[in-house]
Order: C-alpha cells, then structure tokens, then sequence
C-alpha cells in the first residue's frame, strides 16, 4: 500500500501549468481498449507530447476489470495492463487522468453486461460489489504519484433514465419503481398524497406508484432521483474509497413535455457542488448554448457557445474552478449528427480562438477523439491476450508477444471465430455494410481465407507476403436481420496465415486530429498551436475561489 493517490486539489500539469491531455484507446477503441494491441502506445505517447499534451486519459470499464459481481472476481490481466501504461506515462513525464466505472466494454466473460448500471442503484450486492471495483482500481494506481485526477461521468450512469424514458406500460412502469429503488427513494421525499397531486392520478398505496410517464411534467422526479443517486449513493462513497475523485456532470438542461408539447426545462445544478470537490467537470462540443436549427457553424457562434457555457457553469458551480473531461471540437457520433457543428474550414479557427477563453475559465481540457477509431464489438481483436475470447479450431493457435500485441496462426483446415453480438455494432443512417478488417500475412506462400458472419455467403482473401491490411464487406441489412448473436469466422483453405488484428464495424469515429493510420487530420496544427497558447508562461491558471 502506498500513499492516497489524489488529494482533490486542482488538475494541473507536470510544471503546474494546465492538465492537457489526450484520450488513449490502443489498437482498438473505448470498449475493447484492455484486450487490444498495446505494442503503439510508447509511440502514440510521444506523439502527444509532441502536440502539446502532458496526460493521458485512460477509460477504465467496471465490467471489464471486475467481471464477476456476487462475488466480485477480477480480471488480473486487465490490472497488469493498466499498472503498465500509468507506469509507461510516468517515464514519459506525463500525468494520467482516469475515467472510472466507464460503461462499456465487449468482454465476454462481463456478468450482468447490460444490466450492472441499473441494477447498481437498487441492489445491495451489485453497489457494494461497485464500491469494492472503487478501492482496487485505487489499491492498483495509488502507488504511481502521476495519477492525478480520477472521475466518474453522469453519462455511465443515465441508464435508468433511458429505462424509465422507453417503458409504454403502465405494469412497466410499477416494476420500474422497485427494480431501479425510484420509489423506496420517493417515500423518503413526498407523501403519497403530495406524489398523487405531483402525478394527477389518486394512489391508495404505495404500491401502485410507477415511474411517471416520459411525456408528462413529473418525470423531472426521475432526472432528481438519478441526480441524487449520483451524489449521495455514489460519488461520496466512491470519493471515500478514492480520495480525491471527481464528477463530470451533466451540462444540458433536459425537456419536459406535457402532451407533446415543451412546458419546462430541468437543470441538474444539484450535480455542480459536490461535497469536497474543488473544481467541477465538464464536456463541451460545440452544438452546445447554439440555439440555431443551422447545420453549419461559424468559429465565432462556437467560441460564443463556449464562452457562454463556461461562464455559465462556473457560475452555477459558486464559482468553482472547470476542467473540461471531454472536448470534442467535432463529432460524427450518431447522437449529434443532427445538430449544428463546425465545417472542416472553421474547425483550426475555432481551436486556435479559444485559448483565450480555456485560460480565464478552465484548468484544462482532455480531447475524446486524439486518433479515429473504428468502432467494433470484437474483444480480445489482436490476440493480445492469446484464444481468450475465441475458439480455435484445425491446428490454430493464438499467442500474446512481448510488445503487447499478438496473431493468430492459422493452417489448412483451421479457423478462428468468436461470436459477434449484433446489438453492439454502431450503425448510424445510412450504413450500408459491415466491414470486416484484419491485418495479416502468409507464413510461406500466398493462404486463401475465408471470412464469414452468420449465414450470409464467405469472402474470399488470397493473403500473401507480410502483414498488411484487407477488407471484405458484408450487407449491413442482412446482419442486422439476423440472429442477435452469430459467428464471425476465419477459416484458411489453403496454405498458413498469421493474423494479428481483426476489426467488425459499420461506423468510425472521427476527431479530426489523427486518422485510424496515424495520418495526421486538418485539426492536428491547430491543436499543436492551442496547446502551445495555453501552455505558454503568460498564460494564467484560473484562481481557486472557493
């Protein structure tokens, strides 16, 4: 045991200027992060520095490292791997920000992987199983004094409001009441009587209180319920487990309706002033404070958006210091492609106009999207954690190397295959395929694949010589009116192939700094220059005022 890792001062940077940092997600992307090739990150770390940043955020998926929640049992591996890139980090001179209990992840061996994030605010076992995830992520870190800032997100946590949103009946609505704790929380709050005026509908016990309908006015009770869950039965615990720990609260008001129309707002400020907490964590993309329906966006409307929302925030927070957890300048993500955004010309504007603006009301930003990624359900995708995850078949064998990645070697006759949970695949409008990606060579002489997923008819590679890429493309429609689950196959029929990356997505985000190859993006000069701004001497830190 070491000494408390954190102490919940201000984020800052190894020389006390601002903490700038840049998300990392290995050969893979936030969900399979902890099985995927680890052997680029001394490269991609260095390139950081390079532009700028001085931390590395690092998600770290409840699931994926506590995989068994009654009782709770871990995954070792995932904790090696973590130990090594903060340790990696810290030769580096770069400080590590954490991103605790991140919702997804693609293990196969996570119990309760859709259900742990609802269930963790009503159940007994799966809170203190949570809570004890808390303590070893900290037991695991605390040693490394580079760690310096931990948080939790509103967003990990909003499951029982999508729940509670999608029920259409009222028998859902009444198990909804128990299973996420909404009711054993309402009764400490109101009277049943006060509760049947708030809901317009008589109870004569209260046992027949649901959870309200989405479109009425007093669903603004389950927005109060999750915000005070978050507060009370999570972040202050966790905060005693993990000294120092912080919240990225929710920025955005939500609607509320009666009868289709909007008749109010509702703010979470609650969240804004957390107990112990020095300085309140944000996101930011630049949609954000536009009231416009255009889809295109000037630099100025989005410097305009963030000065408006960060002094905005901070005046809501008592005046208490911003950090900005999520920065994301653009975004192609399915959720926010309606809504008005930078085009490419307007994007180095808006980076290079905005330091002005971070330095008076910020103590730094962490970019989301440093590298694009493909998104794809595939777990353990380079063999990095040698069969786990897959089954072999006709002599093949999976093997980790000592750079953190791996292959798979497969003869005639053999295969590799893991199952492919439709449901996890991102399809945005208008995807028409499934791309299947993998990066492999011939051992000898040119080997002939075959790759297949479910039902649908095999594509054929010759692959020859060494390692490169290939792709085959497979109808997206006809995937996804398929079984929920099917089998995604290699299978050589001629000569040996070794395979060291393999990748199923129909959707690849994109930050515009760096492209899935490494190729720099329009956005990279910009950042180098906003982080320069930032970083140089003049540049003031904002003043602890409360």
């Amino acid at each position: 045991m070491g000494h408390p890792v954190l102490t919940g001062s201000l984020p800052s940077g190894p020389h006390g200027g601002p903490l700038l940092a840049a998300e990392y997600f290995g050969g893979g992307d936030p969900a399979n992060l902890w099985n995927s090739d680890l052997s680029g990150a001394a490269a991609e770390l260095e390139q950081m520095k390079q532009d700028g940043f001085n931390a590395v955020g690092l998600v770290v998926p409840w699931g994926e490292f506590q995989e068994h929640l009654t009782p709770p049992r871990y995954n070792e591996a995932a904790f090696v791997r973590l130990r090594g890139l903060v340790a990696l980090a810290a030769r580096l001179g770069m400080k590590v920000i954490l991103r605790l209990s991140y919702q997804l992840d693609v293990d196969p061996y996570d119990q309760l992987p859709y259900q742990r994030f609802a269930s963790v605010f009503a159940s007994g076992p799966v809170h203190a199983a949570w809570l004890e995830y808390i303590s070893r992520i900290h037991q695991a870190v605390e040693r490394f004094p580079n760690v310096e800032v931990a948080y939790l997100t509103w967003e990990d946590f909003w499951v029982p409001v999508q729940i509670a949103q999608a029920a259409s009946t009222l028998a859902e609505r009444e198990q909804l009441a128990v299973t996420l704790g909404f009711r054993s929380w309402l009764r400490t709050r109101y009277s049943l009587g006060k509760v049947a005026r708030l809901y317009r509908t008589p109870f004569h016990s209260w046992s027949e209180v649901p959870t309200p309908p989405n479109a009425t006015p007093p669903f603004k009770l389950v927005y109060q319920y999750v915000d005070w869950s978050l507060i009370h039965k999570l972040f202050i615990p966790a905060a005693k487990r993990f000294p120092g720990l912080n919240l990225e609260a929710r920025v955005d008001v939500d609607a509320l309706y009666n009868e289709g129309r909007i008749v109010g707002s509702y703010s979470h400020q609650s969240t804004y002033r957390l107990p112990g907490a020095k300085y309140v964590g944000l996101y930011y993309s630049p949609y954000m404070m536009d009231p416009s329906s255009a889809k295109i966006e000037t630099a100025q409307e989005a410097l305009d958006g963030l000065k408006s929302t960060l002094t905005s925030m901070r005046a809501r927070a008592g005046g208490k210091s911003l950090y900005i957890f999520e920065f994301e300048f653009v975004s192609n993500s399915p959720e926010v492609a309606s809504a008005p955004a930078l085009p490419a010309n307007q994007v180095g504007p808006f980076l290079e106009q905005s330091a002005p603006i971070l330095r008076a009301y910020t103590r730094g930003y962490a970019l989301w999207v440093y590298r694009d990624y493909a998104l794809s359900p595939l777990y353990n995708p380079s063999f990095a954690l040698a069969s786990r995850g897959w089954s072999l078949a006709g002599g093949a064998r999976a093997e980790p190397d000592a750079s953190g990645g791996g292959s798979a070697t497969i003869p005639t006759g053999g295969s590799v295959t893991q199952p492919l949970v439709v449901s996890d695949l991102v399809t945005p409008p208008g995807a028409q395929n499934l791309v299947v990606s993998l990066s492999a060579g011939a051992s000898n002489s040119a080997a002939t694949m075959r790759i297949s997923v479910g039902n649908l008819p095999p594509r054929v590679v010759t692959v020859s010589g060494p390692s490169r890429s290939y792709q085959v493309t497979l109808p997206l429609a006809a995937v996804l009116s398929g079984p929920p689950t099917q089998p995604l196959t290699l299978a050589v029929t001629n000569g040996t192939a070794v395979v060291n990356q393999v990748e199923a997505s129909a959707f690849t985000q994109l930050g515009d700094v760096y492209g899935v190859d490494g190729t720099p993006g329009i956005a990279a000069p910009a950042i180098r220059a906003l982080n320069q701004e930032m970083t140089a001497p003049r540049a003031p830190l904002t003043p602890l005022s409360r």
